[in-house]
């Protein structure tokens, strides 16, 4: 897997992405639209050359915030995972003292699992109204730490 900032190109492909069912909420036909200076914190992931996901790493004042979208296809097959282990390591090598953290809908499993398995742990529960509009979500966190990602890796595979 590979990764660079991403491109005007990437966005634009990005805003073409359709997910089914419920999953819908996640299309981002606007992608493209958000202006190149607030896109400065986003990365685009390839496999073999194919654009398979994003990530969204900001960094805030006392911690980084963690954003993820993976391409509709390759959901449910292990990328979600692995590009978030990959953005762990990227977050840990920026800001090895600032938690990374992200904010799920408690509904979406399967992100969950997923967050899971790469090593954040549930911290609380909380409603939000984000730009796809309100919701419960899960507040998740990981302090970035070997020990932790491989003991809260290990936890969710039991």
């Amino acid at each position: 897997m590979n990764y660079r900032k991403m491109s005007e190109a990437d966005a634009r492909l990005i805003g073409q992405w359709r997910y089914p069912g419920e999953y819908a909420i996640y299309d981002e036909p606007r992608f493209s639209e958000i202006p190149v200076c607030q896109r400065e914190h986003f990365i685009s992931f390839f496999e073999q050359d194919q654009l398979i996901g994003l990530v969204n790493l900001l960094e805030e004042e006392t911690e980084v915030f963690f954003g993820i979208g993976v391409h509709p296809q390759a959901c449910s097959r292990g990328v979600g995972t692995a590009i978030t282990r990959e953005a762990i390591a990227i977050a840990k090598q920026r800001w090895p003292r600032k938690p990374l953290y992200l904010e799920v809908r408690t509904w979406n499993q399967r992100a969950v699992a997923c967050y899971e398995r790469a090593g954040f742990v549930i911290t609380k529960k909380v409603q939000l109204t984000t730009q796809l509009g309100p919701g419960l979500f899960y507040h998740m966190e990981t302090n970035l730490s070997d020990e932790s990602i491989r003991d809260a890796a290990a936890k969710s595979s039991k």
